[in-house]
């Protein structure tokens, strides 16, 4: 009888301890730890990213808790965690949910910041979720749908251009047009040479003329300094006009060398015209404009500029 006892009596030790063994072992193995007096923190994050309560906690790595609750309130996400110790943790602190594993899991890891100030328990912390794996695949999803139809725009522009570089009509339309863009230009170039040695001797007579009147203002009447004045300010605009017209030849040089790189992107490249230049229309506008300009140049070239001149006041 006492024998039988004895026997109950050590089997059901070894059954509690048996019990208690597994307890810390399934503890042990879902990462529960068994901590201090330090009171929780409390975390809040946009979303949970698969975070859930017995997750552990790491401060640099280290870990250093778990993860008591995650519930959603107003703001976001609301996380508690206990750690064996805060006193480390200053008011700066920072938090963020990663990845446990490769092949899943989630953690809760902890900067303790910089700042000198202690972290207030109380105090909120502010959280951020980096993208796991499932995220950044998603997003990828969403990418390659996005390429797919920028390829198919890509081919539709492609071939639009190859229609516009393949029509004879809308190439030869370019060519005749530089043709008489280069004509006006050699033309403007003529008129130019022609008639700057006049404009220099106009303005050599009148420095000459000015320097003249400057002494005679000197020896004479005030009333000659107001047309001293004019003839200064005539002298300016004669340079400054001969000026502008040096300008607008180079800038036709520039206008010529445009055109002529624009021929040959069009011949050699895929690039894609303005349309408006193919339309018919315009393309005998700018006839028009061209033929007008051709006028221009033989009615100057024939009978020249008549400039009349009038200094001071009529007497």
């Amino acid at each position: 009888m006492r024998t039988s006892r004895s026997t109950e009596i050590k089997v059901g030790v070894v059954s509690i301890v048996a019990i208690l063994l597994a307890v810390v072992g399934i503890g042990l193995a879902k990462g529960w730890a068994v901590t201090g007096s330090a009171p929780p923190i409390s975390i809040v994050f946009p979303r949970s990213n698969g975070l859930n309560a017995s997750d552990p906690v790491t401060v640099n790595g280290v870990r250093r808790g778990q993860v008591v609750s995650v519930k959603n309130i107003d703001e976001g996400v609301l996380v508690k965690a206990v750690l064996d110790r805060i006193d480390d943790l200053n008011a700066d602190a920072a938090a963020s949910i990663t990845m446990l594993e490769i092949t899943g899991g989630k953690k809760l890891e902890i900067d303790p910041g910089g700042a000198a100030e202690p972290l207030n328990p109380s105090q909120r912390l502010v959280g951020e979720t980096a993208l796991d794996i499932s995220q950044l695949i998603a997003v990828a999803g969403e990418l390659s749908q996005v390429v797919v139809r920028v390829v198919d725009n890509l081919d539709t522009l492609t071939s639009a251009a190859k229609e516009i570089v393949t029509d004879s009509v809308f190439v030869g339309d370019i060519k005749q047009a530089a043709s008489r863009a280069n004509s006006l230009l050699a033309d403007m170039e003529d008129f130019v040479a022609e008639t700057r040695p006049e404009v220099e001797n106009l303005l050599n007579d009148a420095r000459v003329l000015v320097s003249e009147l400057h002494t005679a203002v000197e020896d004479n009447s005030p009333k000659v300094d107001t047309l001293l004045t004019n003839l200064n300010t005539l002298a300016a605009n004669a340079d400054k006009t001969l000026g502008s017209v040096e300008r607008t030849l180079g800038g036709a040089d520039s206008l010529m060398a445009d055109i002529s790189g624009l021929i040959d992107d069009i011949k050699n490249t895929e690039g894609l015209a303005n349309k408006l230049v193919y339309d018919e229309e315009m393309a005998k506008r700018i006839e028009k404009t061209m033929q007008a300009l051709e006028k221009f140049v033989d009615h100057v070239r024939k009978y020249g500029l008549n400039t009349n001149v009038r200094l001071g006041s009529r007497p």
